[in-house]
């Protein structure tokens, strides 16, 4: 994260992290989140300012299972590093993720650990941003089989120059899969484009809130409406005759259809 100062005094802000901690596979935390979490044990290395967690194995043939979380700042801090790993200390009662005490009431992290009933990662980090400045700090959440073998990652880690090398080394490798697979960049940018349109809503295929208005029926009454292209516009082969091979008529079986002269062609 970037953070920029353009005015001419100098500005702190305070970043805040958040994450869950579930250390098991997502079938068993699904069927009993609750008693799940109570296998997790936090502990904060003050050395390194960061946060570790592991789960307590329930049988010798478990796999053993270490997640890390630290802040690396690139500029000047204010005050030492906040930290908290009990979910029901940092939201606060009747409260939810959005609204969380520790945030809204600009409480200090309480700096709990050890085996808390709902398990989260939270590091707080105090920057400093002088007049036309910027100052970046990275989050990390490392993953490790032992305790001695993540807190070399961690070590590995604090360099401020550890984000750049993950990056480059990302690219690197995804240049790599790309020429193995024989794809362009130029249609991965399209794969990518296409992929985010089914997975997540596009705003700029949406009408606007004045068209949205004009119907004073609701979206509902466009399902009866069928398909974006009537059937008896064009002829399809793969449908099933009926009686003396003639199809019912489009509007008989509201289907959406996409029209194939609209797909973008991808060689």
């Amino acid at each position: 994260m970037s953070i920029s100062n353009h005015g001419h005094q100098a500005r702190e802000i305070e970043l805040t992290s958040y994450a869950e901690i579930v250390l098991a596979p997502h079938e068993a935390d699904r069927a009993h989140p609750a008693f799940s979490k109570l296998f997790v044990q936090t502990e904060f290395v003050a050395d390194v300012g960061a946060l570790l967690a592991t789960r307590r194995r329930r049988s010798p043939g478990e796999p053993e299972i270490w997640a890390a979380h630290l802040a690396v700042v690139e500029g000047d801090t204010v005050g030492d590093a906040q930290y908290e790993t009990d979910r029901a200390r940092f939201i606060g009662r009747g409260r939810g993720i959005r609204t969380p005490i520790c945030v809204t009431e600009s409480q200090a992290l309480s700096g709990t650990v050890g085996t808390v009933l709902d398990p989260i990662f939270s590091l707080r980090r105090r920057v400093r941003i002088p007049p036309e400045t910027t100052v970046r700090i990275a989050f990390w959440t490392l993953v490790s089989s032992s305790r001695s073998e993540m807190l070399d990652l961690v070590d590995k880690h604090l360099d401020a120059t550890a984000y750049e090398r993950a990056v480059t080394r990302a690219w690197t490798q995804a240049q790599v899969q790309l020429r193995h697979l024989g794809i362009s960049t130029d249609e991965a940018h399209l794969f990518q484009r296409l992929a985010n349109r089914v997975l997540y809503s596009d705003p700029t295929l949406r009408p606007s809130s004045e068209i949205l208005q004009r119907n004073g029926s609701g979206p509902s009454v466009l399902w009866p409406q069928g398909n974006l292209r009537r059937s008896a516009d064009r002829p399809h082969s793969n449908r099933r005759s009926r009686g003396s091979g003639d199809c019912p008529p489009a509007a008989a079986s509201p289907r959406i259809l996409a029209d194939e002269n609209s797909w973008p062609s991808i060689s």
